[in-house]
């Protein structure tokens, strides 16, 4: 139960780091034009 929980959670945080990643590539991307 608490192993499937930490694998959600990891999951997770690995979304949200590709997701911020994205929205700083889209920030340079508007700055640039």
């Amino acid at each position: 139960m608490r192993r499937k929980h930490t694998e959600i959670i990891g999951s997770i945080n690995q979304e949200k780091s590709i997701l911020e990643k994205k929205i700083d590539e889209l920030r340079t991307f508007e700055r640039e034009y």
